[in-house]
């Protein structure tokens, strides 16, 4: 009788039918509860598939109460450290979120309503005082009751955890807006802009183009604003000011440490990224912990440090997990480097498997290519040469061909890398580099892949020369904040 009973209350869930689930989950409880007892394991489980039920139909507040009181019971009975436990905490923590939100967000609201959500929010924080996003939401519930200094502090809390995003930073400038500092929250704006546009998804994101309107409105600027005026050292300024207020902030520094290696100050630039990974190991871990470390190891290897920029990849391998994001560009990172200290067989199969199911992005076949060329596998390089678009998939075919004898067609592709290296830092974003594009640092990469290719098929002649970032020849092009590039 349990078992069909808690199979039909499931089937009921997966068809949307959450009222007869509750039925259902009801009659379970108590048949349960009387057979086994209140406290039994299986009673818990149930009453917290209920508590579940309740929350998909809306009613929160019962949820939230049988929630409380599930998660009380097994914390006696199975421990704070139990995967049911745990479950539980979450799901309470989540709900308690998405209710508060809800209020917020409800017309006619009053100062008792804000209170209450605030105090699911604090909740929520005091369930999960490590996790990022119960701070930034206690941040936001804060933000509402006008309490613009605690606002701030519940920020810097969870920035200090994890970086989420654009939200974060919006409601930065929000806060410093209403507390009558314009210049702090324009430059947060300034911050804000940034990230979208090294970070794509972001644009999409409904919660941020609302708090990019709402931001805009407060530091009394149109909608369609942009930083695009800025000059290398003005957003040098921008991400100063901030730093000196908020210097935990790693990203701040990452963003600064740009700045300067568009200005050929790379000295800066190294300073930079160091601090800004120092920063990083107070936080949680997320698939942007790493990028610092890439950029400092794309920068040495641009100056010709190849010890120091092979240092900051086995740094980087190091902290690396298994998830295919991280093993993807950690392959990429790696293969730039002409070393014989890595392992390419494996970063090849990475960018095999990645190749084989997006054929049609012309990133992972210049990633491919390279790590196959990187690997010795030259034929399999040049059988694709009718392929490659990017500079890393044109180089790669160049220097094959040079491996394989026919210096001909080596200069041919090395001829067809260089006329689009300054193209592909045009588009960098998003049609070349998913996920975050940072241009500097692919920069350095690719002037240091063009480098060693020269070296390879024009040994008599100089190799490509280290310059900044900003001071390229014909042909190689200046950053502007909108993204689009303007001839030096």
């Amino acid at each position: 009788m349990i078992g069909s009973l808690d199979s039909q209350a499931r089937d009921y869930e997966e068809n949307g039918k959450h009222a007869d689930a509750e039925g259902l989950y009801r009659q379970l409880q108590q048949h349960l509860a009387e057979a086994r007892g209140s406290d039994h394991p299986d009673t818990l489980k149930i009453e917290y598939r209920l508590a579940m039920s309740l929350a998909r139909q809306k009613r929160t507040e019962e949820a939230i109460a049988l929630l409380d009181q599930t998660l009380m019971a097994q914390r006696r009975v199975l421990g704070s450290t139990a995967p049911d436990t745990v479950k539980t905490e979450w799901s309470l923590v989540n709900t308690l979120r998405s209710a508060a939100f809800a209020i917020c967000e409800t017309p006619d609201r009053s100062d008792s309503d804000y209170a209450r959500a605030v105090n699911m929010f604090q909740r929520a924080v005091d369930l999960r005082p490590t996790q990022a996003l119960a701070h930034c939401a206690l941040a936001w519930g804060q933000f509402q009751q006008k309490h613009w200094q605690l606002s701030l502090a519940s920020l810097e809390k969870s920035v200090a955890l994890n970086v989420l995003g654009g939200f974060q930073w919006y409601l930065m400038a929000m806060n410093h807006s209403q507390l009558g500092d314009q210049q702090t929250a324009r430059d947060w704006l300034t911050f804000a802009y940034e990230w979208k546009f090294k970070l794509p998804k972001e644009q999409q994101d409904p919660w941020v183009n609302k708090l990019t309107k709402q931001a805009l409105a407060l530091a009394d600027l149109e909608n369609a604003w942009t930083p695009t005026d800025l000059t290398e050292a003005d957003y040098v300024d921008v991400y100063s000011r901030l730093v000196a207020k908020y210097p935990r902030i790693a990203w701040l520094h990452h963003f600064r440490g740009c700045h300067y290696a568009e200005m050929g100050q790379f000295e800066k630039a190294v300073a930079d990224y160091v601090k800004a990974d120092e920063c990083m190991q107070t936080m949680d871990r997320s698939r942007h912990h790493a990028l610092h470390l890439y950029a400092l190891s794309a920068i040495y290897l641009y100056l010709g440090d190849l010890a120091k920029s092979e240092s900051e990849c086995k740094r980087v391998i190091a902290r690396a997990s298994n998830d295919p994001w991280e093993q993807r560009v950690l392959s990429e990172v790696c293969c730039y480097l002409p070393s014989g200290t890595f392992d390419y067989d494996k970063f090849y199969s990475v960018a095999t498997i990645r190749y084989a199911r997006t054929k049609s992005r012309h990133y992972d076949l210049g990633l491919y290519l390279l790590t196959a060329y990187r690997s010795g596998r030259y034929r399999e390089v040049v059988a694709n040469e009718q392929k490659p678009i990017t500079v890393p998939a044109l180089l790669s075919v160049a220097m094959a061909h040079k491996r394989l004898g026919d210096n001909r067609s080596a200069q041919e592709f090395l001829e067809r890398a260089r006329n689009r290296l300054a193209t592909q830092l045009k588009t960098l974003i998003p049609q070349v580099i998913t996920g975050y594009a940072d241009r500097p640092t692919q920069f350095c990469w690719l002037s240091a892949l063009l480098r060693e290719a020269e070296a390879l098929i024009e040994p008599g002649k100089q190799g490509t020369e280290t310059k900044a970032i900003g001071q390229r020849k014909d042909g190689e092009f200046h950053h502007s904040a909108s993204g689009e590039a303007t001839k030096g």
